[in-house]
């Protein structure tokens, strides 16, 4: 899977569209990318840039939490940032 793989891979742009499900959870699409984040280490994507847009509903406690986990790994992970986090509020249609 090329997403367990970016470690390895040439220079990509990572762009995340990322929702919030429930209480705060990450959807299950993206728990493969969680996983793969999750066993990466601090540098592994140094040489990638990255940027997310997290979607969620503000009357929720954990507003745009999925959104938030991501933006953080990709830092932590080393990836470059191009862009600060967007955030789309269900609340704002």
């Amino acid at each position: 899977n090329d997403v367990c793989d970016l470690p390895s891979q040439a220079a990509v742009a990572i762009v995340a569209f990322v929702a919030t499900c429930g209480d705060g959870e990450i959807p299950g699409g993206a728990l493969l990318f969680r996983d793969a984040l999750n066993n990466f280490k601090a540098g592994d994507l140094s040489k990638h840039s990255f940027t997310v847009f997290a979607l969620g509903d503000r009357s929720y406690a954990k507003f745009c939490e999925a959104g938030k986990f991501f933006d953080k790994k990709l830092e932590a992970c080393g990836a470059k940032r191009v862009g600060e986090m967007g955030i789309g509020d269900a609340c704002d249609e």
